[in-house]
């Protein structure tokens, strides 16, 4: 996936995604953004109120 960072997409997704929320009426929109990607959202004025982490149980 490297040679896809830095084109600017999963900001152009995001950016689109918010804006057809809106258009919808939604007053509240989330992101479930990695570390990684973290910085995008915040920087469209998303803010992090809490932070989740998945886990996996085997057996």
């Amino acid at each position: 996936m490297k040679e896809w960072r830095g084109r600017g997409i999963y900001r152009a997704l995001v950016t689109r995604r918010a804006r057809l929320a809106a258009d919808r009426g939604c007053r509240y929109r989330l992101v479930d953004a990695s570390d990684q990607s973290r910085a995008t959202p915040e920087r469209l004025g998303f803010a992090a109120p809490s932070v989740t982490k998945s886990c996996l149980i085997q057996g």
